[in-house]
């Protein structure tokens, strides 16, 4: 008898306090366990790598071949606001300055922008969109996609519409 009451006893220690300790109280929680940063504030910061291009859809100019290039890529994440650039010629030019919106939610974040010129007779229209997870502090898992209509008449050497894309991992640098 004293030995089955001792047995439920611990059973019950164990399982209440024991428990507990190993689940954490909340979803916050379990990230700081993963995360040196706070978890709004780990996207933050400058991340820059090498995208590897995947296979466009189309080619901008449709007498050659797609561009194969890779895609050198800086996003800086402050906040609610986000400014990319891209490698050229060995300087980084910001792409469509002050026009970057992102939506984030924890560990993710989308940065969009659309960017026109001209009109319906012979301008473009272009999208790019961004999307980000974070894999650790100083690692970003990262897709890039952009998009372009060109709307005026029809030439040779200009693709109506084309697309590319790329993928990969960047990293966090110190400004």
């Amino acid at each position: 008898m004293f030995h089955s009451r001792f047995f439920l006893y611990a059973i019950f220690v164990l399982s209440a306090f024991g428990g507990c300790a190993a689940i954490p109280k909340n979803d916050i929680e379990s990230q700081k366990l993963r995360f040196a940063r706070p978890i709004d504030k780990v996207l933050d910061g400058q991340w820059e790598d090498t995208l590897k291009k995947r296979e466009p859809l189309t080619s901008p100019d449709p007498t050659k071949p797609p561009v194969s290039d890779d895609v050198n890529l800086r996003v800086m994440v402050d906040g609610w606001t986000a400014k990319v650039f891209l490698l050229e010629s060995g300087k980084w030019i910001e792409v469509m300055p002050d026009s970057f919106k992102i939506m984030r939610y924890s560990t993710n974040a989308t940065a969009i922008a659309i960017n026109a010129s001209g009109d319906e007779q012979g301008g473009w229209v272009e999208s790019w969109a961004i999307l980000m997870t974070v894999k650790n502090d100083d690692e970003i898992l990262t897709e890039w996609i952009r998009v372009v209509n060109n709307l005026g008449p029809a030439e040779p050497t200009v693709a109506q519409t084309f697309s590319m894309g790329a993928v990969g991992r960047m990293h966090r640098i110190e400004p």
